[in-house]
C-alpha cells in the first residue's frame, strides 16, 4: 500500500481540468440563445415592415429619440454609436435602434400603422390642415405616448379656413392616455367644458392649446392648474385671424428695413 506524501502532490500536480457540461446543459442553453435572437429578428422585422409600409411623403420616423431615418446615412459616416456602421448597414438600422417619434403629414397612416410592433414610440408630430377627431382618434391606441404636437400649417389669413377642425373630443382623448405629458394642439372652438377634461389625466404636465373659445379664460386655468398635477396650461384664442396677422407683424418686424434713397446712392 503507498501513500501519497505532500511532496509528491507538489512534484506531480493534477492536471488542469475544464469545466465540463451535460448534453442537457448544452441544449437548454442552446435554447434560450435560440430564443433570444429569434425575438430579436421578430422585432427588428416587424419594425421594418410598419416603417416601409408608410411613403416617406406621408410620414418620417425618429429612431431612439435622435436618429430620423434622413439622418442614417450622417450618422453611419461619423460613427456615432455602436455596434460598428458597416454592420448596422449591412443588417439595417431596424437590427439596432427602435423607433421612438413620427412625424406625420398624412392622417391616413394613423390607421395604417401598426402601433403595436412600435412599443417605445414615445412622440409623435401631426401637421395637417382640416384634420378632424375620428381622423386623430387611432393615436388612443399609442399606450406609451409622452408628446404629442399637432398644427396646422397655415400661416396667412388666406390659410385660416384651413386649419385644423379638432373639438372637444381630441381633450377628452387626450384625458385619457395613461402616459401622455406634453401637448400642444391647434385646434378649433375648445370649450370650457372640454378644456375641463383635462383635469381627469394623471399624466398630463402641459399643455397648449389654440384655438379657445372666449369662456376658456385665466381662472378656468388657474383653476385646473391649481387642483391637479398640471404644471402648465397655455390657452389661445379661437380668434385665428388675429394670431395670423399677429405672426406677419412680428415677421415683417424681424426683417431688416430696405435701404433709403440715401443709401442706395
Amino acid at each position: 500500500m503507498s501513500i501519497c506524501s505532500p511532496l509528491a502532490s507538489t512534484t506531480h500536480p493534477q492536471p488542469c481540468r475544464w469545466p465540463r457540461f451535460t448534453l442537457r446543459v448544452l441544449l437548454a442553453l442552446i435554447t434560450v440563445v435560440a430564443i433570444g435572437l429569434g425575438w430579436w429578428i421578430h422585432r427588428a422585422r416587424e419594425q421594418r415592415r410598419v416603417v416601409n409600409a408608410v411613403a416617406p411623403r406621408d410620414a418620417g420616423f425618429e429612431y431612439d429619440g435622435e436618429l430620423g431615418s434622413n439622418e442614417f446615412s450622417r450618422v453611419l459616416k461619423e460613427g456615432k454609436f455602436w455596434p460598428p456602421p458597416w454592420l448596422v448597414k449591412a443588417l439595417g438600422i431596424d437590427y439596432f435602434h427602435t423607433v421612438t417619434g413620427i412625424h406625420v403629414r398624412n392622417p391616413r397612416v394613423l390607421r395604417e400603422i401598426d402601433f403595436q410592433h412600435l412599443p417605445h414610440l414615445q412622440r409623435l408630430w401631426v401637421q395637417r390642415e382640416l384634420l378632424t377627431d375620428d381622423e386623430l382618434a387611432p393615436v388612443a391606441r399609442i399606450r406609451g405616448l409622452r408628446l404629442l404636437d399637432v398644427n396646422s400649417p397655415a400661416w396667412l389669413p388666406t390659410d385660416l379656413p384651413e386649419t385644423t377642425r379638432l373639438g372637444d373630443p381630441t381633450l377628452q382623448m387626450v384625458s385619457q392616455m395613461p402616459s401622455l405629458e406634453y401637448v400642444s394642439i391647434e385646434g378649433y372652438e375648445f370649450t370650457a367644458e372640454g378644456v375641463l377634461l383635462l383635469a381627469n389625466s394623471r399624466s398630463l404636465k402641459e399643455v397648449t392649446l389654440f384655438g379657445c373659445n372666449d369662456d376658456v379664460d385665466e381662472s378656468l386655468v388657474t383653476r385646473i392648474t391649481s387642483t391637479t398635477q398640471l404644471k402648465a396650461l397655455k390657452v389661445y384664442p379661437g380668434n385665428l385671424q388675429a394670431i395670423a396677422h399677429q405672426r406677419i407683424r412680428m415677421e415683417q418686424l424681424s426683417r431688416p428695413s430696405p435701404p433709403g434713397p440715401a443709401s442706395a446712392q
